[in-house]
């Protein structure tokens, strides 16, 4: 009886699939402009100027006195407010073969009378001064900030975390005070402040915001490297040769 045994070699066969796949790479670029805001404000430095032009008073009082004669009849004496009289001696010398002859005036009290016939004396001051108008003006008062932001909507795929950005202005400014104090004889200053609204208009340019999703993915390629052994059918033949025939 012949066996014939069937020795079957079969490699193994081994699939790998080889995926090259490169990383993906997501790069969000926003770029973005700095936001500038420039309030500008316009406000006129006041310059309030009081101008008094006042005249010099010269007051000129001319007192005229008249020359005094002292004749043996005296004529009236006028006497002015201030009067300095020098006292007036007269002397006769007479000349006559040693006769000397002095002639002494022996006058009871004079009284003087006074008469000061002198009209009232005006002092007109002459004072040209303008109505003094103090007028202080300010260009400044309810401040209005608008900023105006134009900025197009922003998509961001696939995952785009943004602040939301807020720009405040705050102006403080406290209400001017113009105090206009003339302290002079009947001078009445009257201080005028006329103050126009001040409008702050800030200009916010921003730029559009562009963004950029660059996404940088190579192709897949999958490429399934089947490594299979050569398949080999090894069939051996065996003879038995019987025994008895030996």
């Amino acid at each position: 009886m012949t066996t014939t045994p069937s020795t079957t070699s079969i490699a193994t066969t081994i699939l790998t699939p080889t995926s090259t796949k490169a990383a993906t790479t997501w790069a969000s670029t926003s770029t973005r402009a700095a936001t500038t805001l420039t309030p500008t404000s316009t406000k006129v430095v006041t310059t309030s100027t009081l101008t008094s032009t006042k005249a010099a008073t010269t007051s000129t009082a001319t007192t005229t006195t008249a020359a005094t004669t002292k004749t043996p009849t005296r004529a009236a004496t006028t006497l002015t407010p201030t009067s300095t009289k020098v006292v007036t001696t007269s002397t006769l010398t007479s000349t006559k073969a040693a006769i000397t002859s002095t002639a002494t005036s022996t006058r009871a009290a004079t009284t003087s009378t006074a008469t000061s016939t002198r009209a009232a004396t005006t002092l007109t001051p002459t004072s040209t001064k303008a109505a003094t108008t103090s007028t202080l003006t300010s260009t400044k008062a309810a401040t209005t900030s608008t900023a105006t932001s134009t900025r197009a909507a922003t998509t961001l795929t696939p995952t785009s975390t943004k602040v939301v950005t807020t720009s405040t202005l705050t102006s403080t400014k406290a209400a001017i005070t113009s105090t206009a104090t003339s302290t002079r004889a009947a001078t009445t200053s009257t201080a005028t402040s006329t103050r126009a609204a001040t409008t702050l208009t800030p200009t916010s340019t921003k730029a559009a915001t562009t963004s950029t999703l660059t996404s940088t993915k190579a192709a897949t390629t999958s490429t399934p490297s089947i490594t299979a052994a050569t398949l080999t059918n090894a069939i051996t033949t065996t003879t038995y040769v019987p025994i008895s025939k030996q």
